[in-house]
Formats: C-alpha cells, sequence, structure tokens
C-alpha cells in the first residue's frame, strides 16, 4: 500500500519510490540494501519514511517516566538507530531532520546526537588536551567515575561467556593449558561471588572520589535541552555553555528517552564502545548511511596496531614503574602488572625478531597460531582491561615516564591493541609491516567482519544499509549468509538530475596517440604525462569555475605536481588558480574561495579526506577528471591478506573481485561528488584507456558520450558545447581562447 509521507517539498518519482520501499522493508523484511545516488534527497527521504514508520507503530512515546524502567525500554518501543562514518555527515542529517515536521511542533521527535568527549568537551581545564585518549582518561580523573563509568554492560556477557567456552575447548587440546584456565575459572567466579556478596551487604556504591568538573554536576540539567530540541554538535556545545552542563554526559543520559540515536559508525560497530555508550540495540531499526564503508569500518574497528617505538617505550616505562611500586601493591595487583608487563615484553620479543632480518618487509600469523607460538597463554584479556580502567593505571605510568608532549599517547595504543584480544580470534591474524621510510609496526588484523557483525545482526529488529554506491552487492550479501532472501529486500533508484545536466566521457589517449594507461610502472613516461598535463590545460580553458582532478596516490601526485611545475604551471594559472591535496592540511575554503570567483582546479587523491564526505555542488565541481584507476597496492601485507583469506572462503567473492570492486567503489565515490542536487551540472573525465562505462552507476552511463569517440578535439569539442550550452551569459568564449593543437 502506497504510503503518505509528510516531505517537506515536492517530492520527485524516485523520493516516493525509495521512501515507499524503506516503509514496506521496516514492516516486513530484516535487511534492506538500498542504493539512492547522493543528491537524490536521500537524508531527507530516509527521515520521512522511517520516521512516519516508527509512529505509526503507536507504541508510547518514551519520556523521563522510562528512567526507572531503563533496563526494559526496548520493550516498550523500538528506535532508530541511524550512523555514518563522519560527523560531517551525521550533522548534515540533524540538518534535514530540521526542515521537517519531525524537527519541529508538536511532532517533534526524540533524537540525541552522540559523540566523544574530545568533540563534545567544554571544560576550559581540559581545552590543552588534543589527544582523545588524554582527554578521556583526564575526565574520567576529574569526575572519579561517580555517575557514568565506562565498564561493560551485561550486553557482552552472553559473548564473553562464549569466548570463554571456545577458549576452554581449544585448551583441552592441551592438558597444562586445560589446568591454567580451569584455575583461572575458579579464581575469576570466587572474585565474581567475593563482589556479589559485598554488593548485597553493603548495598551501596563504593566510595567515590571527589568530583573536580562543575560541567559534570550540570549533565542531568542539560539533558532536558538535549531531548527537547534537535541538536548537532555546535548547538550541544552552546547548550552546555549556557546551562553549564556537560554534553557529552548529557547526551548519554538523553539516549535512554531518545527515539532516534544519531552516532558514528565506531560508536555503534565495535560492541565494547557501544556498550561504553550506553546504546542498546535490542529490537532498534539500524540504519548505516554511507554503507560502501561498512566492510572497511568493521574491519578497522576491532584492528589495531602498534610501532616498534611505542612498544619499546610502553616496556621501558612499564618496567620501572613495576620495580619502583610492586613492593607496596597487594599480591593481585602486582600479578596483573606483571602480567601486562610479560605480554608486553613478548610483543618485544617478535618484532625485534622479525625486524633482524632487513630484507622481510612483512609476514602474517593467525591470531591463535601467534597466541600459542608466543606463549601469551588463554588469559582474561577483559579483566586485565578492566583492571587497568579501574586503576587507572594508563594515566599513572604515563605520569611516571614524565615524558615530552608528544610522546603521551603510546600506552593507549598499547590498550587499543589489548582490547582486541577479547574478541573472538577466528579468522584474525597479527601481520609485521616494514614499510620504508615508517617505524615498523605488528596490528591485529581482523579479516572476516561477518564475525562481530552477527550481534549487531541478532540484536536489530531491521537492518538498513543504504548509499550512492552498493554495487556489487555480493560484498554486503555474506554479511547477511543467515539470513534467508526472503528477508531481504533490494532498491536501486536513478536520479534526480535530467539527462542534459551531466556528460561523462573516457579519453584513452593523448595528443600524441600515447594510450592512457597509468600503471605503476609507467608512471614515469614522459610522453604519457606530457600529454596529461596538456589534457588538463586544455580542460582548464573550456570549463568554467572549479575543476577536481582525482589521483591515485599522493607518490602520483608528487610526480604529475613535478611535471606541472616544470612544464606547464603557468599555462594552466592563466584560467585557473591551482590546488594540491596536502595530509596534514586543509585546502579546501582556499580553493572553494576561488572556483566561485576566479576559476581553480584541485588535485586531490581517491581515498583521501577530499574523495569522500565532501561536497563539490555547483561552482566547486563543474568538471571531474579521474586519472589512472585507484587499485589498492598488492605488495601491501594487509591487502594480501584480505585477498588471501577471501580466496579459501570459495565463494562467489574471492579476492580478485573484491580488488576490483575495492578499485571501482573508489572510483565511483569520488566521482559523485560533483552532483549534489536537482539543478546541479557537471562533466566526468575518465582518464585512462582501462575504464569501462559499466562498472559506473546506472544513473551515469546514461550520459556517457560513445565509446567510439576517441579524439581529443571531439571530446574537448563536447565540453565546450556542454557548458556553451549551459553558461551562455556568462561570454564565456570572450574570457577563455580555446586553443587546442592538432592530434
Amino acid at each position: 500500500m502506497e504510503q503518505t509521507f509528510n516531505f517537506p517539498y515536492k517530492p520527485y518519482d524516485v523520493q516516493l519510490d525509495l521512501m515507499n520501499e524503506l516503509y514496506r522493508t521496516l514492516d516486513t523484511k530484516k535487511v534492506g540494501i538500498f542504493e539512492s545516488p547522493t543528491g537524490t534527497g536521500k537524508s531527507l527521504s530516509i527521515i520521512s519514511s522511517s520516521f512516519k514508520w516508527l509512529r505509526d507503530q503507536n507504541y508510547p512515546r518514551p519520556s523521563k517516566n522510562y528512567r526507572k524502567k531503563k533496563h526494559a525500554i526496548s520493550q516498550y518501543f523500538p528506535k532508530i538507530v541511524y550512523t555514518s562514518r563522519t560527523h560531517l555527515q551525521l550533522d548534515q542529517f540533524i540538518s534535514e531532520i530540521k526542515k521537517t515536521i519531525w524537527g519541529q511542533g508538536e511532532d517533534k521527535i526524540r533524537a540525541v546526537r552522540v559523540g566523544s568527549r574530545k568533540q563534545f568537551c567544554i571544560n576550559p581545564e581540559l581545552e590543552e588536551f588534543k589527544n582523545s585518549y588524554e582527554i578521556d582518561h583526564k575526565c574520567k580523573e576529574m569526575i572519579g567515575e561517580a555517575y557514568y563509568d565506562d565498564t561493560d554492560e551485561d550486553t557482552d556477557k552472553e559473548e564473553g561467556e562464549l569466548n570463554e567456552k571456545m577458549q576452554l575447548e581449544e585448551a583441552k587440546k592441551d592438558p597444562e593449558e586445560e589446568k591454567m584456565m580451569v584455575e583461572a575459572e575458579i579464581e575469576y567466579k570466587e572474585e565474581e561471588n567475593e563482589e556479589l556478596e559485598n554488593k548485597n551487604i553493603k548495598n551501596k556504591k563504593p566510595k567515590q572520589r571527589e568530583i573536580h568538573c562543575s560541567y559534570f554536576s550540570g549533565a542531568k540539567r542539560i539533558c532536558e535541552h538535549i531531548i527537547n530540541e534537535i541538536r548537532d554538535i555546535e548547538d550541544l556545545l552552546i547548550a552546555g555553555r549556557r546551562e553549564h552542563g556537560c554534553p557529552y554526559y548529557g547526551s548519554r543520559l538523553a539516549i535512554e528517552e531518545a527515539e532516534v540515536i544519531i552516532a558514528p559508525y565506531l560508536s555503534i560497530l565495535n560492541k565494547r564502545i557501544r556498550n561504553r555508550s550506553k546504546i542498546n540495540l535490542q529490537n532498534s531499526i539500524l540504519i548505516i548511511d554511507e554503507a560502501h564503508n561498512l566492510i572497511e569500518s568493521t574491519i578497522d574497528a576491532y584492528s589495531a596496531s602498534l610501532t616498534n617505538s611505542q612498544i619499546k617505550q610502553c616496556k621501558k616505562t612499564l618496567s620501572e614503574y613495576y620495580y619502583h611500586y610492586w613492593s607496596g601493591w597487594s599480591s593481585e595487583k602486582a600479578s596483573r602488572v606483571n602480567y601486562i608487563l610479560q605480554f608486553i615484553r613478548k610483543l618485544d620479543g617478535f618484532i625485534s625478531w622479525a625486524m633482524k632480518d632487513p630484507t622481510k618487509k612483512g609476514l602474517s600469523i593467525p591470531v591463535n597460531d601467534f597466541i600459542k607460538k608466543y606463549s601469551f597463554g588463554r588469559g582474561r584479556y577483559d579483566e586485565i582491561l578492566k583492571f587497568i580502567e579501574k586503576d587507572d593505571l594508563a594515566r599513572k605510568v604515563m605520569g611516571f615516564g614524565n615524558l615530552s608532549s608528544h610522546d603521551k599517547t603510546y600506552f593507549y595504543y598499547f590498550i587499543e591493541f589489548l582490547e582486541c584480544f577479547i574478541n573472538d580470534p577466528t579468522d584474525s591474524c597479527i601481520i609485521y609491516d616494514r614499510c620504508e621510510g615508517a617505524d615498523p609496526k605488528i596490528k591485529y588484523l581482523l579479516l572476516n567482519p561477518i564475525i562481530p557483525f552477527r550481534s549487531i545482526l541478532k540484536a536489530v529488529r531491521c537492518i538498513i544499509l543504504i548509499g550512492g554506491t552498493i554495487e556489487p552487492q555480493e560484498e554486503f550479501i555474506d554479511l547477511f549468509e543467515d539470513i534467508p532472501r526472503s528477508e531481504m529486500a533490494f532498491f536501486s533508484c536513478g536520479h534526480v538530475i535530467p539527462p542534459e545536466n551531466l556528460l561523462v566521457s573516457i579519453v584513452p589517449k593523448g595528443k600524441s596517440g600515447r594510450p592512457f594507461k597509468f600503471v605503476f610502472e609507467k608512471r614515469d613516461d614522459l610522453i604519457m604525462m606530457t600529454d596529461l598535463c596538456e589534457l588538463i590545460t586544455d580542460v582548464s580553458q573550456v570549463v568554467p569555475n572549479g575543476i577536481v582532478v582525482f589521483l591515485p596516490s599522493f607518490s602520483f601526485l608528487g610526480k604529475l605536481q613535478n611535471y606541472i611545475n616544470s612544464d606547464c604551471a603557468k599555462k594552466i594559472q592563466k584560467y585557473k588558480k591551482i590546488f594540491y591535496d596536502k595530509r596534514n592540511e586543509n585546502i579546501l575554503d582556499q580553493y572553494s574561495s576561488c572556483a566561485q570567483g576566479e576559476g581553480a582546479i584541485l588535485f586531490a587523491v581517491a581515498r583521501g579526506k577530499l574523495s569522500e564526505g565532501i561536497n563539490f555542488s555547483d561552482e566547486l565541481g563543474r568538471c571531474i577528471i579521474m586519472v589512472g584507476l585507484p587499485y589498492l597496492n598488492c605488495f601491501d601485507i594487509e591487502v594480501k591478506e584480505r585477498i588471501n583469506f577471501l580466496d579459501s572462503k570459495n565463494t562467489g567473492f574471492n579476492g580478485r573481485v573484491f580488488y576490483e570492486t575495492n578499485c571501482h567503489k573508489t572510483i565511483n565515490q569520488s566521482i559523485g561528488r560533483a552532483i549534489r542536487h536537482a539543478n546541479d551540472y557537471a562533466v566526468i573525465l575518465l582518464v585512462d584507456e582501462r575504464h569501462t562505462f559499466y562498472k559506473r552507476p546506472v544513473w551515469m552511463r546514461m550520459n556517457c558520450i560513445n565509446e567510439s569517440v576517441n579524439g581529443i578535439s571531439e571530446i574537448l569539442g563536447r565540453v565546450k558545447g556542454f557548458f556553451d550550452f549551459k553558461t551562455p551569459e556568462n561570454n564565456f568564449e570572450e574570457s577563455y581562447t580555446y586553443e587546442i593543437s592538432s592530434e
């Protein structure tokens, strides 16, 4: 049945189709995989459909009366949990809510924006701390864990017990190891029973340290302001300062009463972080936006690395701390700190052994083999982590080390690495990576995202994956291997722009007639690089405002920059000001200002910070040039392990398909930066003979120049005609002299 949605504008047909299909999926399915091009009003469609569905269920709306029933809250009503990759995308989603009836009036939805202390802290005393680890620990020190601690709740218990059973079964193969496991289990149960007995006898909270943050005391007060208004990060910070209340703890309180939770990927995908944030997915509707990032983000959420220098520093400082204080500790504390120290020493032994062979650039060991070979034992890593947290060990060790400011994070990275060991070690490996010019590192790498994703899938009522580029779907379908196809919905829609607003062309060769083929071994080809520079110069003459050139890597960007500076920079600068992507510098504002004025060209890197989550709409991106194909480095140890693992599964989505898919998803994400709304228009040039149209989105393939049109002059003539038709009022020909030499 077709639904009537309170869309804030007259919706396009593709938006109506999306809203209706989403509503039906929430009503009848377990999984929905949706593809909706960026620029089609995707966020408004999600809001209008899912929020209507939520209210149509006629569940009692949450209120502060539910606080007393917080553990049973999900029994009364489902929540919508919306997640995306970046904080900018989350705040954009909130701004879209404000445009709808759900952001104002009687029907206003109760929504809360979740973030980290680093984003939300307004205490001036913490302004000097820039690292999130330092801010977290300083905050806990100031409040004394008086109200909200960050320990895991019961949602971890079931999974933890399952992991213990798996470990015990594995240990039975070794009698000595089995004995250690049984003794550890007895000791743990005794500690658990003692804690329970103490709680029953005393029936009161343990002694708490004095609170030294005045903003924390106002958390409950600001909670009411958070839940009664739709607020992005900036709104929360303003409200926090005005009400003198902590936005971080206020938002965590508000989660309990919220109908909609808006959170970054890591807060949802990582079970440990999710539990710390008090986000319960039970019976919820989970909407994962920008879902093309889901696989990589899940892997990242359960992986961590340590450099050689960090390991060495951990060993040195913890050894000194241990031998200085151990005589005054209880036997339990001394034993646990010693366990951590031995763990670090074994990591140091492994990386030192690997570094002895200078020809060894990388190696990999399955986690189970690594644990056995280096005698890490089957320790209760979760209990060790709880001890580190409760004892505030990181802060004490770092303070004892008396380190310079740039060394204040190494122990936090060790904790992050240690946290990986509490997870199921199946389909995970430890890799050693020694890149030229970089500090050697070891990394705990999750290979199979299905394992941690199962707990999410089991908890939620329905999960929606949505993004502008979801093809090929096989990569995502693997996540739902236990879900029947009848419980899954698939949807893809076209774009809202008219066909005449987009022109796409492959540029297979340059003026010299030599094919463009930017494989690694040919990137120093002088003729090909000269042809590329001339193409960019010619395009700069006929395209108004902003041009964005995406390149496969920073190393290629450096090569091209040298060619441009030595040969054609002056020619390009007649028409456009030149900007180059930089790893640690934001040049977007400068580029945007010039693109909207006299014109600019930006050289950026695919997979870089400018290739995703940035809108190059209107004047900022009248032309997108994709140079080459941005394949992953096949010699990288992580890429090798991912490919080998997928090949070992013997499924259709094998290592080669992953390698190809990753490349073409990256291309589609980069070139999709240009078209952002119905009236936008742009040209897309794919510069390499290996490019094909059929791996581009369907809506984009409808606007391609015929592949038989190969000549540079003909392609540039079409580009010129496209903009002459779009901007006749600009007197474009009078502003630019169009000079294309014969091929």
